[in-house]
């Protein structure tokens, strides 16, 4: 084992996003306990053998599912 990442036991989905260097997991815990209450979890991990915990999204509370995109489309409203 290269390395371990134990904010959580089980989740629902967790999606690595190759391009930015994070994982979003979603559905981990039971609803309304453990990190982030089930909501949506950011883990950096730019440095993969030292997975770090970015934040949290909970206040919609239990998230199912995740995608995540990067937008590379025409309207500047939505680029960085």
């Amino acid at each position: 084992e290269t390395s371990h990442y134990s904010e959580f036991g089980n989740a629902h989905n967790i999606f690595v996003n190759e391009d930015t260097g994070f994982a979003y997991v979603v559905g981990n815990g039971s609803r309304g306990a453990g990190p982030c209450r089930g909501g949506l979890n950011f883990l950096d991990l730019s440095n993969p053998e030292n997975p770090q915990n970015a934040g949290c999204y909970e206040d919609d509370g239990y998230t199912h599912d995740v995608q995540c995109v990067i937008y590379a489309g025409p309207d500047q409203e939505y680029k960085n």
